[in-house]
């Protein structure tokens, strides 16, 4: 596979690249910690440039998940009680209680369904397979469902410098991850948040992660693949 750096839409590429980058690190905050009133403002930008995407994609499902959540946030933005009705609302759905519902891959996909199974095995092995460790000071299990969104982060932004072969190589791992890590558990995670809090933003906002993730390994990864090799699609 030949990148073509000189292409005109190589551009374009990088500014999609970090734009990802920056959805993802607002994702994998969402999922790893109670929300500032910053954040808060951000994710509201985050799910009307992910509806945005979706709509030029004619996704209908992700679409609609990223209007049911834009609804939950509206007003929250500016209010003062905000940070602290969604902290509320995480420590629900994640922390506290027998519903609570844990955000790891080796629990949703493990016949024991215990933390530190050979999922988080598979995980570390990207991580360490791309050079990438942690950019925060979470001490999860590896394959916290925000640590991973994490690795998407860090390694579209490191796409964003890359060229030639070398970017090649990093969008066919990011497509793999998230077929081989990520994609076979989203599902199961957003329908027990589902039934654990269905009144709750984290239900909503995991009902947008499932969309956004396949909508990401369908449509955009492709495009950029494409784009990068002047072979552009029809997604801009």
């Amino acid at each position: 596979m030949r990148v073509d750096t000189d292409s005109p839409t190589m551009p374009l590429v990088v500014e999609h690249l970090r734009l990802r980058a920056s959805l993802y690190g607002l994702l994998s905050r969402a999922f790893l910690a109670e929300p500032t009133t910053e954040d808060i403002g951000r994710m509201v930008q985050a799910i009307a440039l992910i509806d945005r995407l979706a709509q030029v994609a004619a996704c209908a499902a992700l679409s609609d998940a990223c209007r049911a959540m834009m609804a939950r946030l509206d007003g929250l933005a500016d209010s003062e009680e905000a940070p602290h009705r969604l902290a509320c609302e995480f420590a629900r759905a994640f922390l506290v209680g027998a519903e609570a519902v844990a955000p790891y891959a080796s629990v949703h996909q493990s016949e024991e369904r215990l933390t530190m199974q050979a999922q988080r095995d598979v995980v570390l092995q990207f991580y360490r397979r791309h050079g990438l460790g942690r950019r925060t000071a979470c001490t999860e299990p590896e394959d916290h469902i925000g640590l991973q969104l994490e690795f998407l982060s860090a390694m579209s932004s490191a796409a964003a410098e890359c060229g030639g072969h070398e970017l090649a190589a990093n969008l066919a791992a990011q497509g793999r991850f998230l077929t081989e890590t990520l994609l076979p558990w989203v599902s199961r995670f957003a329908a027990r948040l589902q039934e654990a809090v269905p009144d709750g933003c984290y239900a909503v906002l995991a009902r947008v992660l499932e969309g956004f993730l396949r909508f990401d390994r369908s449509v955009l990864l492709p495009a950029l693949d494409a784009e990068s090799r002047a072979e552009p699609l029809a997604f801009a």
